[in-house]
């Protein structure tokens, strides 16, 4: 059963209205915010019109309308569900306040006005199946006991208060489903929560329990073996108390008690009301984690960015100074052949002039290797095509090697 504020439409009939007319006007009539129904979209896997799309086809300009793919599920798949709670935040008109504790209080009274007292009877009639889980339980558990009377078992008979608590929880997760929620348990019966898409709002419902101090007596001291005088007690007092667990706006109550002249069953309208606000809440506190998170990735993704840059910047200046040098032992290689050849040639060495040659040749053809000009290397940047020689890391780096850690940076260059 759906909220009268909520729409349940299909995926085709959602694409032919934001393709028929522009997304803001669309919004409105959900009573959302133009943005909150893009993201709709998107989950639903529907196509929107870009920016720019609503300019461009009144000027005549021909535009693109992607097709809608057919996801090819059953009918739950193929319709949408648009509920304004989860976007009712965003509906504030006044500049600013988005996210601050007015806007929020501002929720609240909008809620309130329209909010209508829910109804809890005094007997439990066709409870929530969280509840009747419950119920369902306990009755396997009698009759447990009564077929094995001598088995021991934890389970006890549900109290006053308690028979009362599971008509509030009933009716309550009633009332929050008709806001398009989801009422669930977690692992233990007390692990209550309410679930609006990826937003969860927990909360708890118990019997509030009195502390009265206690004096003891000379017999319990004795007893006790102890010099202490008073004790603390713990009493149920027959009061529950609803309390959102999860996170409130400040300025806004997050929990519920009994009141002599109002129990909670006469203001549970409110405390839907708080939920729809907690839910408000939960989805703002998500977005700017999200928000958060994008930003920190954003800045992590340019710090790599830069640094790859750097280490790029870094390498061709490593190749640059690595073929300077090669280009200057080439031509200290062929320095040193000419040297050879002006020896022999004034008798200083004596060597043949066929060895001469073949060795000469052999040298010239080295440098020639070693000459970056001459290979046609000199403006590449691969490090590979570099030979020779490995760059000195104490010239490179600027500092002497540590006797233990080598050429590893000290921490003030680090």
């Amino acid at each position: 059963m759906l909220n009268p504020a909520e729409k349940d439409v299909t995926r085709r009939e959602l694409y032919n209205r934001v393709w028929r007319e522009p997304m803001v006007n669309v919004a409105k009539s959900f009573g959302l915010s133009d943005r909150g129904l893009a993201k709709i979209c998107e989950r639903a896997g529907i196509p929107v019109p870009p920016r720019g799309y609503w300019a461009k086809k009144s000027a005549g300009k021909r535009v693109i309308r992607p097709p809608l793919l057919e996801l090819g599920g059953n009918d739950s798949t193929e319709r949408v569900r648009i509920s304004p709670y989860w976007r009712q935040l965003k509906a504030i008109e006044s500049e600013g306040e988005e996210g601050t504790p007015n806007a929020f209080k501002e929720l609240a009274g909008r809620e309130l006005q329209d909010a209508k007292s829910i109804t809890v009877h005094a007997t439990l009639h066709a409870p929530h199946p969280i509840v009747d889980k419950w119920l369902k339980e306990e009755l396997r558990a009698r009759e447990s006991r009564v077929a094995y009377p001598h088995m021991r078992s934890n389970s006890e008979e549900p109290t006053r208060t308690e028979r009362r608590r599971r008509r509030i929880l009933s009716a309550l997760f009633k009332a929050l489903e008709l806001r398009g929620f989801e009422a669930e348990q977690g692992a233990y019966r007390h692990d209550l929560f309410v679930k609006f898409e990826r937003d969860v709002v927990k909360f708890e419902l118990n019997e509030h329990i009195r502390q009265r101090r206690v004096r003891l007596t000379e017999e319990e001291q004795e007893r006790r073996n102890t010099k202490q005088v008073w004790t603390q007690t713990r009493e149920p007092s027959g009061e529950l108390v609803l309390k959102i667990t999860s996170g409130m706006p400040e300025g806004l109550d997050s929990s519920w008690r009994d009141q002599p002249d109002s129990p909670l069953e006469q203001r549970l309208h409110v405390v839907v009301v708080g939920f729809v606000v907690a839910m408000a809440y939960a989805g703002w506190c998500r977005e700017e984690e999200e928000e958060a998170e994008r930003k920190r990735w954003r800045e992590a993704e340019d710090a790599r960015k830069r640094e790859e840059l750097r280490k790029a910047e870094l390498a061709k200046k490593r190749v640059l100074r690595l073929k300077a040098r090669s280009w200057c032992q080439a031509s200290e290689v062929r320095a040193y052949v000419a040297a050879v050849q002006t020896a022999v040639q004034t008798a200083n060495l004596d060597v043949e002039t066929d060895q001469l040659n073949q060795w000469s040749a052999w040298a010239l053809c080295h440098a020639d290797e070693l000459d970056p000009i001459t290979s046609n290397r000199a403006l590449s940047v691969n490090e590979d095509e570099i030979e020779g020689e490995e760059e000195d890391p104490q010239q490179a780096c600027g500092y002497a090697p540590h006797p233990y850690y080598g050429f590893r940076k000290p921490w003030w260059l680090r």
